[in-house]
């Protein structure tokens, strides 16, 4: 349970949020990928982004793709960072992606196995982050961890993690109490379409949701959906929130993958005559889904046909931003303009090509 905030429900999520979830007209877009806790990539990709758009006296909407936490050492600057953006007025969307999935049951279906996942996976550092909430005997044990992390398998991790359960137990009350994790959380979105763009984390794989004629009813039903399993989630109600976590064959998990864990292999697949593409393609207000999650050698697409003469484009724009991957792309953003102008910004602000 959250002992000092009140968790909104869907219908006060939904009245007082600005930013709509489904959007018919062009709009000016600044899209940042894949940040996993690295301040400096996040800092120079939104000044790169909002350089490119104030030289045309534009004011652009900025969506986040997911996986703002974890890997990077800056985890806790950055949400602050983004929490203060949105304190100022800036309109800004964010998306979830698998690392906040897995950050969030730590937080409110917090377990030993689930701690070990996470942390093993990035967390660690993400808790590191986070030290100036916690006493020195945690800080100590944050950093006991950090020094036998690398020396142990999962398996092994695990069974250390095991004999100091009462340790998260105690870190997930700590953080669950933060104002400024209660809000970074509540203000997480599963999707949204920006004109013919459906943006999401990791992408919608065949069968992962029943056809729906009306896309815009799809879309807010699916959000809704997600929101109502967030709210439970975080006051302990039952809910389906692994629905949307789950990962997919590829990744050693369900036959079907959720948003958050669709992996680049996934959309290979024969299987995409599936209701939920075709009903993309037939609706026709979508015609491009763009993607982080996948980590590629250069943002592309690839595009999937199962009406003739009709296609969807996947673009896919995690490049390993983060330091952490130590790619020449880190700190990238893509510019989607109202006048139809896409540009894709790299750290030297050198326009990188995708198609």
């Amino acid at each position: 349970m959250v002992e000092t905030q009140d968790t909104p429900s869907v219908e006060e999520y939904f009245s007082k949020k600005d930013t709509p979830i489904t959007l018919e007209s062009p709009t000016d877009l600044l899209v940042i990928p894949d940040v996993h806790g690295d301040m400096q990539a996040l800092e120079y990709s939104l000044d790169s982004g909002r350089e490119f758009f104030a030289k045309q006296s534009k004011s652009p909407e900025i969506i986040f793709l997911g996986d703002l936490i974890d890997r990077g050492p800056d985890s806790a600057q950055v949400l602050k960072y983004i929490m203060d953006l949105i304190k100022d007025g800036i309109n800004v969307t964010i998306l979830i992606g698998n690392h906040e999935a897995m950050f969030i049951e730590c937080l409110y279906d917090p377990g030993t196995h689930v701690y070990a996942q996470w942390i093993y996976n990035g967390g660690l550092e993400t808790l590191t982050s986070f030290g100036y909430l916690f006493d020195p005997k945690i800080n100590e044990f944050i950093s006991d961890l950090s020094a036998l992390k690398p020396q142990f398998s999962f398996s092994e991790f695990y069974k250390f993690c095991l004999l100091h359960t009462p340790e998260f137990m105690n870190i997930s009350k700590i953080l669950r109490e933060d104002p400024l994790i209660h809000s970074f959380v509540n203000s997480l979105d599963l999707c949204i379409r920006r004109s013919s763009d459906l943006f999401v984390h990791a992408g919608f794989v065949p069968d992962f949701i029943t056809s729906e004629y009306n896309l815009d009813n799809w879309i807010f039903a699916l959000q809704t959906s997600f929101k109502q399993s967030l709210f439970n989630k975080m006051v302990s109600l039952e809910n389906d929130f692994e629905r949307f976590r789950s990962t997919s064959v590829a990744r050693g998990g369900k036959s079907i993958a959720g948003p958050l864990w669709a992996d680049y292999s996934d959309f290979q697949m024969s299987s995409f005559e599936s209701a939920l593409l075709t009903t993309l393609m037939q609706n026709q207000s979508v015609n491009r889904m763009i993607v982080g999650h996948n980590i590629v050698m250069h943002p592309h697409d690839i595009a999937i046909s199962v009406i003739p003469n009709k296609k969807l484009d996947m673009l896919f724009l995690d490049i390993g931003m983060s330091a952490h991957y130590d790619t020449e792309y880190s700190a990238m953003n893509m510019c989607i303009g109202s006048d139809g102008q896409e540009m894709i910004l790299n750290s030297r602000k050198k326009l990188i090509p995708f198609l």
